[in-house]
C-alpha cells in the first residue's frame, strides 16, 4: 500500500532544517486549522489539518525522524514513488509498503506490531522490537486539551466496550493513564502557535516597527484568553517578555508554568514606491549598522 510521505506533506525537502519544518509547520497549520473553515470545507480542513501534524510530530523529533528516515529510505528504494490514491487531502506522493502503514507507525515509533518490518526482522540502531516492550493504547490530544483537561470515549480492544477516560491537565507526551485493564500513552500534538518547554510555553508575538519604536501596549494569545503586556520604546527584535503563571498546569504540583512571548519585528508584506521613498529618507535620517558590533 501507499504511505504518505512526510517530507512533501509539509511541503520540504528530506534534509530540511529544524527551522524549515518550523516554519512550514506553523504556515500549513494556520491555513487548514478547522476554526478557519466552516461547513463541508471544514471536514477536509479538519483531515488535512491532522495529516500536517502528524508529519512535524515525527520530524520535528530527532529519535522519530531518524527512524522514519531509515524506513522511508528501505520501501523508496524497494519501489518508484507514485502519485497517492485518489480522495486523500494531500496532493503529496508515497511510497509504497508491503504492510500496513498503521502497523509500520506501530513498529517504529511505540505501537503493537510484532516485527519490524526490516530484512531479518531488524529494527533501526537503538530500536527494541515492538514485542520485547510494554504494549500501550496511544492517545492523541491536542496542546489545549493537555492544558485544560479532557474527557474522551474509547474504544477497548480487549473487552469490546465503550470507556470513559479522563485526561488530567499537565499530560505531556510520555504519560500514561491507567484506564481499567489498559494503560494508554499520551502523545500531545503540535500547537501552530506554542512550543512547550516542560511547564513553559513559548510563542512568537509580531509587532509593526512603529509599534518596536513607540512601544505599545499589545495582545498576547495564551491557552486561557487574551491577556496584554506593555513593551517599551525601542524593544528590539528577539526581546523575550515573560507572563509568569500563564504557562502549562503542572501535573505533579500547584500552580502553572510561565508563558515567554518573543518580539518579531514584521515589516508591510507590501510597501509603495511613497510609503519606500519615506522608508528611504528615515534610513538616510538615523543610520545605524546593526553589524558594526558583531
Amino acid at each position: 500500500m501507499s504511505a504518505p510521505d512526510y517530507y512533501q506533506i509539509l511541503g520540504v525537502k528530506a534534509d530540511a532544517s529544524e527551522a524549515e519544518l518550523k516554519h512550514a509547520f506553523r504556515k500549513l497549520a494556520r491555513e487548514h486549522h478547522p476554526d478557519r473553515h466552516q461547513d463541508s470545507a471544514k471536514v477536509g480542513a479538519e483531515a488535512r489539518f491532522k495529516e500536517v501534524t502528524a508529519a512535524y510530530d515525527v520530524l520535528s523529533d530527532p529519535q522519530k525522524r531518524l527512524q522514519y528516515d531509515q524506513m522511508r529510505s528501505y520501501y523508496a528504494a524497494a519501489s518508484p514513488q507514485r502519485p497517492r490514491a485518489a480522495g486523500r487531502q494531500s496532493a503529496g506522493y508515497g511510497f509504497e509498503s508491503p504492510l500496513g502503514w498503521e502497523d509500520l507507525l506501530g513498529t517504529f515509533f511505540g505501537g503493537q506490531a510484532s516485527e519490524a518490518p526490516f530484512p531479518g526482522n531488524q529494527a533501526p540502531a537503538g530500536r527494541k522490537r515492538a514485542s520485547e516492550t510494554e504494549s500501550a493504547t496511544p492517545l492523541e490530544i491536542s496542546l489545549e486539551e493537555a492544558f485544560h483537561g479532557a474527557t474522551r470515549e474509547l474504544h477497548n480492544p480487549r473487552t469490546g466496550n465503550r470507556i470513559r477516560v479522563k485526561v488530567p491537565p499537565g499530560v505531556k507526551t510520555g504519560s500514561t493513564i491507567r484506564a481499567g485493564d489498559l494503560t494508554l500513552a499520551i502523545t500531545v500534538l503540535p500547537d501552530p502557535r506554542f512550543e512547550r518547554d516542560g511547564d513553559d510555553l513559548r510563542l512568537e508575538l509580531p509587532v509593526t516597527f512603529l509599534e518596536a519604536i513607540d512601544g505599545a501596549e499589545l495582545p498576547v494569545p495564551t491557552l486561557d484568553g487574551s491577556v496584554k503586556i506593555k513593551i517599551p520604546e525601542r524593544t528590539q527584535s528577539g526581546k523575550t517578555f515573560r507572563l509568569k503563571g500563564k504557562g502549562m498546569p503542572r501535573l505533579k504540583g500547584e500552580g502553572h508554568g510561565d508563558l515567554y512571548a518573543k518580539i518579531a519585528i514584521h515589516l508591510p508584506p507590501e510597501i509603495d514606491e511613497q510609503a519606500l521613498a519615506l522608508w528611504r529618507r528615515l534610513g538616510k535620517l538615523t543610520p545605524y549598522d546593526p553589524r558594526a558590533t558583531r
